[in-house]
This record gives structure tokens, sequence and C-alpha cells, in this order.
């Protein structure tokens, strides 16, 4: 005991002593040591936070002034200093001074450069091996290096860091993929696969490449995207331009293959299934080139409907960018149209007529055509139409209040000229009176009314006009009572009776001849005595007084009255449950007793197999009978038998435990039988 006193008193000497050396005031030269970056190479915008490399050790009574390459930090005067990194690098140091002794130290300074941009994107993969891979990708004729594409990229890590086998491949630490040219179209083809093989699923392919170097991928730099999911395996093709304004030097190309249970792809985030692959590509200063078939897409027309002296602008869907290299045409149903090569034309529409562009390349001679469009010339149109009104009718800016034939003059559909003739009916409202009497409410005209009076309503006629009802009101008032009782399963009055809990409505007439309204407030005490075996007792899940009988003699056990029941001899028993207002009896139900266990150990007579499956022997050694109980006491099979072996079949039985008695001559076998 003296030996573990002193043990704690020398430990607790010992804190109290560190404790108190690291909290000493400092003096003389403090010695900070280097400065340290949570971030040695940050990426451009990220947040570095700067600390000291002794701080632990230099005590207290200190101040801190933070520097960087610009000068003094000012408001920056804790123990650590967070700034954002911008530019290419940063320079940073502390000064420390010790209060006490009024001598300053500064940190070694570092400095950190900012992280190129190439090393600075966001993070995309997918989350899972399974399902969709990028099997190879081909742009401008070059693919994937052969030791990561097809099945080698099922088993081979890509090389750059980060990489995941079957999620994420990043091929950045490779050389440039592809050169891509300012301005000019650039071809792509994407095989997908599953490295695991089948079943496939639907997915979607994206293209996104960094044009203006910012470590960002913006919408504008979308070069491909699958809003529709297809299943795989397969080949996602076409070709895109890239910007004449895209930075030139290496950049990162990005290509997302997500399932169809994620999202549309998009660059940056991590998904289900699929994988991402980054890959370098070199944008070079090119001047746009025409190659190939020109794709003018769909005439399209400002109006394709017009009236007498219009006229109708009309485009192309994709206009050509590179018009030095295309050149057009555009034509209507006469033929070329003179002097119309642009891009757009104008034309005024004297009859109906169908247009479209040809949309050549100069250096190949191959020839498009635009989808035509058709611009229709409507002309002014007559019509005519018969109208009744009620009292007036607005025609043209005018009230009309007599019968006619009116012409004016409008615009139709077109915005053209319509000239419609208006054969008007003016029929005319009116007006009567109606007495009524009502219980409690009256309904007319859908608004119900609960107190006498006179009130106004406005219906329709047989001319469709105003009819003017004055309704002259009488409301009577309706009665009512109530009775509550409460009774054993039925309540009868007045000829009906209720077999459930509840409230109840008579209704009768009183004397100004509405509604007397008897309300039943009624109790109804159900109960329904029911009773189960649970080995050698008998027990009933109903509430109440108990009194057990014996069912061969129809008479009362003296003593059994709880609500568990232990027979003492084989027989049939019931229960007479009774409750305040009610008294039910069970059904009859049977057990046998044999012995202590009510199952013998030991029988004459075999059963085989037992346990089964529904169907078992039964080897009898005198003629006799058996009998199948279920566990509830109730007799579920019952035949008689000669001496020898009988197939006997339960499998519609459900499953449990059930008890065969089995009686031969001078013998009486209870047997445990468990059905699985």
């Amino acid at each position: 005991m003296l030996l573990q006193l002193s043990f704690w008193g020398l430990l607790l000497f010992t804190i109290s002593n560190s404790l108190s050396a690291s909290a000493q005031a400092c003096t003389g030269t403090p010695n900070p040591g280097n400065t340290i970056a949570s971030t040695a190479t940050p990426c451009p915008g990220v947040t570095d936070t700067f600390s000291i490399q002794n701080y632990a050790s230099l005590g207290t009574g200190l101040s801190y002034q933070w520097h960087t390459g610009s000068g003094l930090v000012t408001g920056a005067t804790n123990a650590t200093y967070t700034m954002v990194i911008s530019g290419s690098s940063a320079t940073v140091w502390c000064d420390i001074t010790c209060l006490a002794s009024g001598i300053t130290a500064s940190s070694t300074p570092i400095t950190v450069n900012v992280s190129g941009f190439l090393n600075c994107y966001c993070i995309s993969r997918a989350s899972a091996v399974q399902d969709e891979d990028i099997y190879n990708v081909t742009l401008n004729g070059n693919s994937t290096d052969p030791l990561y594409s097809l099945s080698n990229g099922c088993s081979t890590v890509a090389p750059g860091p980060g990489s995941i086998l079957k999620e994420y491949s990043n091929f950045r630490s490779l050389p440039p993929l592809a050169n891509l040219s300012q301005g000019v179209a650039s071809t792509f083809s994407i095989l997908q696969d599953d490295c695991d093989g089948a079943p496939y699923f639907a997915n979607r392919i994206g293209i996104w490449i960094d044009f203006n170097h910012n470590a960002n991928f913006e919408p504008s730099e979308n070069a491909y995207l699958e809003t529709i999911a297809i299943v795989g395996p397969r080949t996602a093709s076409g070709t895109f331009v890239v910007p004449a304004t895209a930075l030139t030097g290496n950049t990162v190309m990005r290509i997302v293959c997500s399932e169809y249970l994620s999202p549309v792809p998009s660059p940056c985030g991590i998904y289900f299934y699929g994988e991402t692959e980054d890959y370098l590509v070199n944008i070079v200063a090119g001047t746009p080139s025409c190659t190939g078939a020109p794709n003018p897409g769909a005439t399209i027309a400002s109006a394709t409907s017009v009236c007498p002296g219009g006229s109708a602008a009309l485009s192309l869907q994709f206009p050509p960018t590179a018009t030095s290299l295309i050149s057009l045409q555009w034509f209507n149903n006469a033929g070329a149209i003179a002097g119309a090569t642009n891009s757009t034309y104008t034309a005024s529409i004297t009859a109906t007529d169908i247009f479209y562009c040809t949309v050549t390349c100069i250096s190949t001679g191959t020839i498009m055509f635009s989808s035509p469009v058709t611009v229709q010339l409507n002309v002014p149109s007559t019509s005519a139409s018969t109208y009744a009104s009620c009292d007036s009718y607005l025609w043209n800016g005018n009230t009309v209040t007599a019968s006619g034939t009116y012409v004016g003059t409008f615009t139709n559909a077109f915005g053209c000229d319509s000239l419609h003739t208006l054969h008007l009916i003016i029929n005319h409202s009116t007006s009567s009176s109606l007495t009524q009497t009502g219980c409690d409410y009256y309904l007319f005209n859908s608004i119900v009314y609960t107190t006498s009076g006179t009130y106004s309503h406005t219906m329709t006629n047989v001319n469709g006009c105003d009819s003017i009802i004055q309704l002259n009101l009488t409301i009577n008032q309706s009665t009512d009572s109530t009775i509550n009782a409460v009774s054993c399963n039925m309540f009868s009055i007045n000829g009906q009776t209720y077999t459930n809990t509840g409230t109840y409505t008579q209704n009768y007439t009183n004397a100004v001849g509405c509604d007397s309204v008897v309300n039943l407030q009624i109790a109804i005490d159900t109960l329904n005595a029911t009773i189960t075996i649970n080995g050698l007792s008998i027990s009933t899940p109903n509430v109440g007084t108990y009194q057990w009988i014996d069912c061969n003699s129809n008479t009362a056990i003296p003593g059994a009255t709880s609500l568990n029941f232990v027979p003492t001899a084989s027989g049939s028993y019931a229960v007479v449950v009774s409750t305040a207002t009610c008294v039910d009896t069970s059904v009859c139900l049977t057990m046998w007793l044999t012995g202590t266990n009510n199952v013998n150990m030991i029988s004459r007579s075999t059963i085989y197999p037992n346990p089964t499956q529904g169907v078992f022997d039964i080897e009898l050694i005198d003629d006799g009978a058996f009998t199948i109980m279920n566990n509830l006491g109730e007799i579920v099979l019952q035949q008689r038998a000669t001496k020898g072996t009988h197939t006997i079949d339960i499998t519609a039985f459900a499953k449990g435990i059930y008890f065969l008695k089995i009686e031969e001559k001078n013998n009486t076998d209870i047997l445990k039988l468990l059905k699985e």
C-alpha cells in the first residue's frame, strides 16, 4: 500500500511539473523553427493554413505577426494564419516577439508553389466495379494505349495517380491522346463494354474538355452528351468542333460513362455504376476546313402561313460557320432563286411555295440539302353564323338589341381579312314568383336556406335567357330526443334490432310535418367464449368470471373457476364465461390423458417416419382404430384399420405437433407426431 501511494504521488508530481513547464512565460530569444504549410502544393484558389514548428515549446507571453512576400499582413496576429493561394507561388513567415525580453525572432520562411491546372480537377468516378466499362477511346484516329484498352483495361490499372480499376482511369501521365485544332471538327468513337459480361444495362456517355485551362468543366465545354440511356456493349461516335477561342497547349478531356440508374452524366461527382477516364489532349492553332458532308439540318421559316403581300424569313437549323469554305443556294418550286446565296433569305410570298437550301463543301464538292419547308399563302375568307343572344349582343364593338343580319370584317387565324355575316336572334328575359315550405332548410337553385324569408333567384328560361324567380319561403323545424341503453349481444326498439355498439338514429314525423329524430346511444356487450389446450391444461383468453364444465355430463366441475383448468381424466370440457351483461359457453374440446406426460414413450404400435413431411406409416399389432388430434384438441382424422401397415397422408394439414391415438384389442397408445 505504501509503494502504491508513493507511485501515484510521484506521478502527480511529474504531471504537475510538466504542466508548469509548458505554461512558463518566455525568456530570451524565441526559437520558432520552420514555417509549416497545411498543403505544400495547393491548387489555385485553395485555402492554405500556416503554423509554427516549435509553437508548443515557445511558452506564454508572446506576440505574433505574419508576413508574406508582399509585406506585413494586417490583423494576422495569431499563432496560425490562413490565406487563399493565388498566383503561381506564395512565401510566408511569422515574427514572434517575447514580451518579457523584447526580442523578436522569425520562423524560417516557406514558399508554396501553386499546382498546375492539370492536377486540380474535381473527382469523378463510379462507386462500384460492376457493370459498364470504357474499353477504348479513339480521337482523330488515335486510340487508348493498348496496355490499358479492351480486355487489358479489366485487369490493368491506369498509370495516373488516383486510378481505381474499373471505376476511374487517369491517363494524364501519358502523352496527349491527340491534337485538336481550333475551329476544326474532331471525330471520336468510344467503345463501351462490360468486364463482367452479361447481363448488360443501359448507360449514357458524356465528353468534357477544359478549353480555357481553368481546371473546371463548364457547361460550354461539354463536347458530347447522351440524354437517353442505350444498352451496351456499343460504340458511341460523333464529331465536335473545338472553339476558335480555345487556349492552345495540353489540357484535360474527361469521358464519363454512367448506368441509367444514375442521373444524366456530369463531369464531377460519384455515381453508382460505370467508369470515368481522363486524357491529355493538345489544342493547336488551326484553320477551319470543310471536310465530308455538311449538315444544314431543317429549313426554318419565320412564318409558315402569310397573307397576300407578306414575306417569310428563311434560315438553316445548322448554319455553316466557315462560310468561306461553303457555298449556298436557296431554291423554291421555280428552281434556284437568283442572288439567294447566303445562310438566310427573305422571300416575298405570292403563292404557296416550298423552299430549301443546298449547302456545298467547296473542297470536296459534296452537296447536301436542307429539309424543305412549305409556306402557305392565305386569302381573305368569308363565313356566316347564326347566334341567339339575350336582350342584347356585342357585335364588332357595337351593342345590338334587335334581331337581324349583320356583316363585319375581322382577322382570321392566319392574320388575314375575314368577312363574317351574323344572323342574330335576340331573346328576352322573364320573371315569376314561387311559394314553398321546408323543414330545417330548403335547397333552391343549389343554395341552402335555413330561415324563412323572400329570396330572389336568377335562372335560365326556355330561350336560354335570365328567368328571375322570387321565392317566398317558410322554414319549419325538426325535433330530436336521445335514448341511452346497455344490452348483451343485441338491443331492440321500435321493431329494429341492433347487434353492434354505436350511435343510431330513428326518424319520425312531427306535428309540422318535419323529422322527429330519436338518437340511440347503444352499448352492446358481445361475448364469444373460446378455449385452447396448452399441454395438460385448458385455458380461455376471455375476461370475466369462469366455470368449467364436463361436457359428457353437462355438469359444473367443483372449484374449476379460474381461466386455466387442468383435467384429471380424459374427457370433453368447456368453460362458461360471465361478464356484467353476458354469459357464453365455449365449444367442448376433448383431452386424452395417459400417464403424466399425456403421451406414451413406449408403444406396441409404431409410426415412421416421425417427424414426417406429410406421408407416414402406422404398423398395428391387432385390428383396431386410430384418431389424429391437433394441439388444439380438435380431431382432424379418424378411421378403423386392420392389423398390419397402413400409409397415412396428412400433407394438407398445417405444420406442427399432432397426437395419434391407436386403439387395439386390450391396448391403447397415444403417440406424438411432428409434421414439418
